[in-house]
């Protein structure tokens, strides 16, 4: 599971096609708010992020998918 930091936003910049992090659910708003707002000039060259909640094992996990 990934830990947050003054990089997260790089670490997620840098994700290559099909990587996936993990992070703990308290951090959800933190990433979506990440991917939605900081990363949108990456956004708009075509790259995509998806995110899935998972309330059983309390992770939200960030899927790079282009």
């Amino acid at each position: 599971m990934e830990t947050m930091t003054a990089n997260t936003t790089d670490t997620i910049r840098n994700m290559e096609v099909g990587d996936v992090l993990t992070f703990p659910i308290e951090k959800a708003d933190t990433i979506r708010t990440i991917v939605w707002t900081r990363l949108l000039p990456e956004r708009s060259r075509g790259m995509r992020w998806t995110t899935i909640l998972d309330k059983e094992l309390a992770t939200i996990t960030l899927k790079r998918i282009a």
